[in-house]
């Protein structure tokens, strides 16, 4: 019904939306159609659609699925072995990216978030290397795009932290953190930058940012500097890179992972309840909160967003 000529389609679509004008110009009812037809592609025989009344609207999706259906699109996120980043990666390979996941340490841990991965992307693949450096930032982009063929999305994720007190933090301290979150963020948007450039489409780059970046906190001056940082780098690279290639940061709260619950102490009921008390939308964050907003900014729908940042913290902090 939703495959055939676009000319019915069109028909089912008005009728579906009572009518009302929102399927604008001639070109974009055709996307959205080449749209229904790649998911029609991707999930042969599934029911995609549930009738109500005259109008339609989408079924549930497969489990562990995304009716969200970019195929034929490559993405980077680094960082992308566990936490959030593992979240994000897991969206997009659900969502038909074919994606590379990078990390710098732990092999045994990437191991498993590769096995992931390929259970929805079995052309997902897996990169060591250390991004604070230009050589490691550069070979990392190049196998990324290598393995794929192209390069359409790049989720700067990857980050470090290493608090102390400002009096007692030493340089060592403030390079180990400032070379991955920022400079790195930067190295491998350089790099990205010039293959999205080279393609008809361009592309997209998403930096991973936090609510410390905006408003400061005690024991990190090394990561708020670097966040902070990332988000002016934002608006310097939607200005340098428009129109072919879009830049936005996502400003994620106090996110529940692992390494979270250790250095907030979200194990202990009392400080957990404080922080969700002090949450309007009544919990802590997790690592889909953040997936979710990526793939926000990564639909058709967002088009016409660049040089800014979204905000995803269940009303925490309102900027």
């Amino acid at each position: 019904m939703l495959t055939g000529d676009l000319d019915t389609f069109q028909q089912h679509m008005t009728r579906g939306m009572d009518g009302v004008a929102l399927l604008g110009s001639r070109q974009r009812l055709r996307e959205m159609h080449q749209t229904w037809q790649k998911a029609a592609a991707r999930w042969p025989g599934e029911k995609r659609l549930q009738a109500i009344g005259d109008g339609l609207r989408p079924a549930q999706p497969p489990p562990g699925r995304s009716w969200m259906s970019f195929p034929d699109r490559a993405a980077l996120v680094t960082g992308s072995t566990s936490g959030i980043g593992l979240a994000i990666a897991l969206r997009m390979a659900r969502s038909g990216y074919r994606v590379t996941l990078s990390y710098s340490s732990d092999d045994q841990q990437a191991e498993r978030a590769l096995a992931q991965c390929r259970e929805a992307d079995p052309s997902a693949v897996l990169v060591k290397a250390d991004i604070g450096a230009a050589a490691g930032a550069a070979r990392l982009v190049a196998q990324a795009a290598g393995a794929h063929g192209r390069l359409d999305v790049l989720v700067n994720n990857a980050a470090r932290v290493v608090d102390k007190a400002a009096l007692e933090m030493t340089e060592a301290d403030w390079d180990a953190v400032l070379d991955v979150n920022l400079k790195g963020a930067f190295l491998c948007s350089q790099h990205a930058a010039r293959l999205m450039l080279s393609q008809d489409d361009g592309g997209v780059i998403l930096n991973i940012g936090a609510s410390t970046g905006i408003r400061g906190r005690r024991n990190g001056v090394n990561t708020c500097a670097s966040k902070a940082g990332l988000m002016v780098m934002t608006q310097c690279l939607a200005l340098e890179l428009a129109p072919k290639i879009r830049v936005n940061t996502v400003v994620p709260g106090l996110v529940e992972t692992g390494e979270t619950t250790t250095r907030f102490r979200l194990g202990d009921p009392d400080v957990r309840s404080g922080y969700e008390r002090s949450t309007p939308l009544g919990r802590l964050s997790r690592p889909d909160d953040v997936a979710d907003a990526v793939m926000l900014l990564l639909s058709p729908e967002a088009r016409f967003i660049t040089g800014q940042k979204v905000v995803a913290d269940g009303g925490r902090n309102m900027w």
